[in-house]
This record gives structure tokens, sequence and C-alpha cells, in this order.
């Protein structure tokens, strides 16, 4: 993403703090934005979040788009899975995780490292 003084853009860059030159990376956001807030994880997956979509109107958005630059662990792809099909799995009680096999260090990532009550 970007803006050039007239387009925003929705296109992904990498910066090479070794040589500092730029790469385009084969990723697209899902529209364009600017001023938006961008994370990469140690396992390789790019979150974006937020920044400003329409010029005119200058207007935010408060979207998060993430893609994996590389290919994930197969634990990390569960996770996922896991997450989408219960969505409000954060809900849950702590003994109601367990029983359906949520690994401990994720229920203790899920209560922020609090302990769940049940």
């Amino acid at each position: 993403g970007g803006y050039d003084g007239q387009d925003i853009f929705n296109d992904i860059w990498n910066l090479d703090l070794a040589n500092f030159s730029w790469k385009k990376i084969d990723l697209d956001l899902p529209k364009p934005v600017y001023f938006h807030g961008v994370t990469l994880t140690e396992e390789g997956r790019l979150v974006v979040f937020g920044g400003v979509d329409c010029i005119q109107n200058n207007t935010r958005t408060n979207d998060i788009y993430s893609f994996w630059l590389k290919v994930p662990s197969l634990r990390s792809m569960a996770w996922e899975a896991v997450k989408f099909y219960i969505p409000k799995i954060n809900r849950l009680p702590k003994g109601k995780l367990r029983e359906i096999g949520v690994p401990m260090d994720y229920i203790t990532t899920l209560s922020g490292g609090q302990a769940l009550c049940g």
C-alpha cells in the first residue's frame, strides 16, 4: 500500500535493510490503503491493519488482512482451522478446551497468559 500524492496503492514491498533495496512481493492487498500498520510474525505471516482508504473523504478502515509469506507449520495451519470452525473458542472454559484437545500453550495464549476459569 501507499500514497504518491495522487493514487492509493495496494501493492506490497519488502525493504532489505542490508542494502536498502526494495523488492515487490507477489501479493496485493484486497483494497488500496496508506497510513496502515504492518507486522511480520516469526513464522512468516504478514499482518496488515487499518489505514486510510479514501483520499477525498480521508476515511479510515479497521480491516485486518494477513498473508503467509512462507509455508506455515502444520501446527499453525491446524490452529487457524480450529479458530475458523470455533470462532468463539476464546469464550470456552478451560476444561472444555482441554476436553476438545487444545494444547495447553494455546489455552494459555487464549487467556492472555491468565488462567481461564473452569
